[in-house]
């Protein structure tokens, strides 16, 4: 079971200057200049058993501009921690460059195209249970990525192809396409 910090390990973190430290449950962030990076790291390895808390090198990431890619290696060099400038997954979106980010899109769409491939079969034979799974579940996936990285249209357009082909036409038994003005009907709070 993975340890809590205490408030007196996070209090204490705090305390190094140059940084601004996030954290949601055991799962710690810090941002700032990479030698105060280091420092807070050096901090949480030696202080963090005395409050309970054992960071773990080998699942911690340092995510950085690739211009400070060697620099953050070589301050890192005797740690565990993974370096990378192309980006990491964090508590459900991504951050890091453009590219990793699109990418991380386009893996998301396409796994949640299939899982409504799913919810549109069973629409035929149990729409409302399936709308009220759409509008109240699976719709929350899309606003949170939506709220938490600038998202291109072409990266969603195979969701919303599969809403307007796929999903609507079994909810209304009509067959497709649906036109634009049909599909925003569905789309308004239930």
């Amino acid at each position: 079971m993975p340890s809590q910090p205490s408030p007196s390990c996070i209090n204490h973190l705090s305390n190094i200057p140059e940084t601004k430290q996030v954290w949601y449950a055991d799962d710690a962030s810090v941002t700032g200049q990479l030698s105060s990076i280091r420092r807070w790291w050096d901090t949480i390895k030696a202080a963090g058993p005395r409050f309970g808390y054992h960071a773990n090198g080998a699942k911690t990431w340092l995510e950085t501009k690739e211009r400070h890619l060697s620099h953050a290696r070589e301050l890192f060099q005797d740690t565990p921690v993974n370096i990378t400038a192309q980006g990491r997954p964090y508590l459900g979106t991504a951050l890091g460059s453009n590219e990793f980010c699109d990418q991380y899109v386009a893996k998301k769409v396409g796994q949640w195209s299939d899982e409504l491939l799913l919810l549109t079969d069973m629409a035929t034979t149990q729409p409302h249970a399936t709308y009220a799974a759409f509008i109240h579940g699976f719709v929350h996936k899309f606003t949170y990525l939506l709220r938490t990285l600038p998202c291109k249209d072409n990266l969603l357009q195979p969701l919303e192809e599969t809403i307007r082909q796929k999903l609507i036409p079994a909810w209304t038994s009509r067959a497709p396409p649906v036109t634009q003005n049909a599909n925003s009907s569905p789309s308004l709070p239930a």
